[in-house]
């Protein structure tokens, strides 16, 4: 009942140097408290994965992001990713 949300990042190397936090953040609301407490984790991650959250950001939209603004290297963001071509296409905006 305390939980607010969850965020996770990964730092990554900024062009042209330094280093990027990348995000991923989870609002903690009604239907994901109900989630979580009958552990139906793969609801939450559709629910993290949809556009139309926007008080959600899920890690690949993030880096996308952070790719298009050349922030960071195409290359970096890819290789941070659990699925490249998850990736590729989102870049090309696949979804």
């Amino acid at each position: 009942m305390h939980l607010i949300g969850v965020l996770s990042q990964q730092l990554l190397p900024r062009k042209p140097e330094g280093l990027f936090a990348a995000i991923e953040h989870l609002q903690n609301e009604g239907a994901t408290r109900k989630w979580i407490r009958t552990q139906n984790y793969g609801e939450i991650g559709d629910l993290l994965n949809r556009a139309d959250t926007p008080n959600n950001c899920p890690f690949l939209r993030y880096l996308v992001a952070a790719t298009q603004q050349e922030i960071i290297e195409e290359q970096v963001a890819r290789s941070a990713t659990q699925n490249p071509q998850d990736f590729h296409r989102a870049l090309k905006g696949i979804s």
